[in-house]
């Protein structure tokens, strides 16, 4: 047993000797009560016979005085301690008196005097549990109370006197065996009490580490337990109230309360909430328990940093997936100087000639018409060049998800890599079936997958001998997959694991940055579909599936 443990046994034997030692004062007070009725004739003509009580009486409140001082507690001054075990003696001896003046009064097989050993015995087994928690008292009390019968017992000539002392040896004997066990028992639960009061310090410590609230709700619900997250004031305001008392409209609470009336068994969930400390978000874990106490057991953990940093990421997010459309956007766009060229030489051309027109042949309205047509066809050709541009350009995060064609997405694209297309010699072939099946999405993301997939079939065909790109529209009646196939010989199988991991790439470090397949892989997981390899195809096949229906339901 170790030095702190042996000191706090001892406090606590000595703290039960205190109580114990008070709550004597009721049955001794009761047996003098009675013994004053019973051997009331005796005491009326022996006055003396009243002197035990007097003596029994003080010495019962001279032990409370004494077991009430810290000294005797402490076993600072053997003073009180050896004062304490006068008075336990002279309780003793003055019921062992009592006896004496009884039985030489009326002889010892007299009622009386058997009334008062029948008393003494009754006394010695009460002292059992009134002093095991020190045998030293034990063992002044019993030797004080019996020295007189044992006595008698043993002087006496009578053999059935010494019968009878034989007896009350071994009953005296057994109780103090007796006072021995129980002193074990209750040492034994004062060692389990200090255990049990260091594993709760330790707990206690645990959870008071714990950055963030932790709390026990009773079934009433009411708060009988709270960590030290929150400051003493604010911890005092909260516990023993009702839940919803202190912030009665504070989503915390109502969601507590909530809770304890349904039949979930444990929620996790993430909320925001107004406290005594201000305005957080939290991480709120609740879960019902039956044992030590029946509620339920809340942590709450304050996630303002978590909130913040997912919110940061998200942005963070955004603008990589609009970097990576605008880089794609840039390099889907090198040819559009010479798709664009082309048509304002043409209108030139056009505007020349029907000033010749005029000024030559005015008449000549037909020519007139025809060059005004190849004008305006043309323009239209330029305005739906920017108007793509302008399509693929704009922020998809403002854009809601709806019902959009697959020509509405693949269209733009087509516009905006002609040009590119055409500079490298490379045929694109959109193949489909003749219904066109609306997709549910984001129209400007999913153009920027496919736009994403093209650029790098672009990129690795251009130094082929043999350079397309095939767009694969295939619609059935729970999904629409599309395939983006070029002329490639496929990717290593050792490389797929890899191809979708963020800033990954194969190409050189000035060609790309590695974000294009991530990102488009992202955001098809965000419409509940799935991009990926076709490990089986000839050629470099990359799939889209997304779901034909609205995966959300409304």
């Amino acid at each position: 047993m170790g030095h702190k443990l042996k000191e706090f046994v001892e406090k606590r034997l000595i703290g039960e000797l205190r109580v114990r030692n008070k709550r004597l004062m009721v049955p001794h007070v009761a047996l003098i009560i009675l013994s004053v009725l019973l051997l009331f004739k005796t005491h009326q003509t022996h006055p003396l016979t009243f002197v035990p009580y007097v003596i029994i009486i003080f010495s019962l409140l001279m032990r409370i005085y004494i077991s009430s001082k810290k000294e005797l507690a402490l076993r600072k001054d053997k003073f009180y301690y050896c004062a304490f075990l006068f008075f336990v003696a002279t309780t003793g001896l003055s019921w062992s008196w009592m006896f004496w003046q009884v039985e030489a009064i009326h002889g010892f097989f007299a009622v009386e005097s058997l009334y008062c050993l029948g008393v003494i015995i009754t006394l010695m087994a009460g002292g059992v549990t009134a002093f095991a928690a020190s045998l030293t008292v034990a063992a002044v009390f019993f030797t004080s109370v019996s020295v007189l019968p044992v006595a008698f017992f043993f002087t006496d000539t009578n053999h059935a006197s010494l019968i009878l002392g034989s007896l009350y040896l071994i009953n005296l004997i057994y109780q103090f065996y007796h006072t021995t066990i129980s002193r074990r028992y209750l040492i034994e639960s004062i060692v389990s009490e200090a255990r049990a009061l260091e594993q709760k310090d330790a707990l206690q410590e645990f959870i008071d580490a714990i950055p963030g609230i932790v709390g026990f709700v009773d079934r009433n619900a009411t708060y009988v337990m709270l960590n030290n997250f929150l400051d003493g004031t604010v911890k005092n305001k909260i516990l023993g109230t009702k839940v919803g008392t202190t912030l009665p409209n504070n989503p915390l609470s109502k969601l507590i309360l909530d809770f304890l009336k349904s039949e979930e068994k444990h929620i996790v969930k993430e909320m925001y909430a107004e406290d005594l400390t201000g305005e957080n978000w939290y991480m709120v874990n609740l879960k019902k328990v039956s044992s030590p106490l029946d509620g339920i057991l809340a942590v709450v953990l304050p996630i303002n940093d978590l909130v913040k940093a997912k919110n940061d990421l998200r942005i963070q997010e955004a603008r990589s997936q609009y970097a990576s459309r605008l880089a794609s956007l840039g390099e889907l766009s090198a040819g559009i100087a010479h798709e664009v060229n082309n048509p304002l030489t043409i209108i030139e051309g056009a505007a020349n000639l029907m000033k010749i027109i005029i000024k030559d042949t005015p008449e000549d309205v037909a020519s007139l018409d025809l060059a005004a047509n190849k004008v305006i066809d043309t323009s239209q050709r330029i305005a739906k060049i920017i108007k793509s541009l302008r399509t693929l350009s704009t922020d998809a995060e403002e854009e809601p998800f709806k019902n959009v064609s697959f020509d509405s997405i693949i269209e733009p694209i087509i516009e905006i890599s002609k040009g590119k297309l055409d500079s490298a010699g490379i045929k694109l072939r959109v193949i489909k079936s003749e219904s066109d099946v609306a997709l549910f999405g984001n129209e400007i993301q999913l153009s920027q997958v496919i736009m994403n997939l093209i650029a790098n079939s672009i990129d690795a065909v251009q130094e082929l001998n043999e350079r397309w790109i095939e767009i694969h529209y295939q619609p059935n009646f729970e999904w629409c997959d599309i395939l983006v196939v070029d002329s490639g010989n496929g990717i290593p199988p050792e490389l797929h694991a890899r191809l979708m991991e963020p800033f990954y790439t194969t190409k050189e470090a000035h060609q790309g940055t590695g974000l294009g397949l991530s990102i488009s892989k992202n955001i098809i997981e965000i419409h509940h579909g799935t991009l990926s390899v076709m490990k089986d195809s000839k050629n470099t096949t990359f799939r889209v599936r997304l779901p034909r229906m609205n995966p959300w339901g409304y």
